[in-house]
């Protein structure tokens, strides 16, 4: 089977080729403002993918708020946020950075 394409609004190509150019700068734009700029992890307990999501952003000596996808009510309030399932999901404010991989190249950067 081939991989299901991510919603159009989610794509996003740089340099590197998972974020966007616009989070390449995510620690920057968070410490510039972070009362605009909130960042939300999506998360279930011993996800290894989640734990190093929040690792990069503990790292970066960034504030996240968790929200748990355990149960199938929350679970579905990701789904309908971001079109995808799995976690981790991260956002800052409304724009999704995307799982783990893209959390970390957008800190990197």
């Amino acid at each position: 089977l081939a991989p299901r394409a991510a919603p159009e609004s989610s794509r996003r190509v740089s340099a590197l080729g998972a974020a966007a150019p616009y989070l390449e700068t995510l620690a920057l734009r968070v410490a510039a403002a972070p009362e605009l700029e909130t960042l939300t992890v999506y998360s279930t307990p011993g996800c290894p993918h989640c734990v190093r999501a929040k690792r990069a952003l503990d790292d970066a000596r960034l504030a996240y708020e968790v929200i748990d996808v355990s149960d199938a009510t929350a679970r579905k309030e990701l789904e309908a946020r971001s079109g995808v399932s799995s976690v981790p999901q991260v956002y800052l404010g409304d724009e999704r950075v995307g799982g783990a991989d893209d959390t970390v190249a957008a800190l990197a950067a």
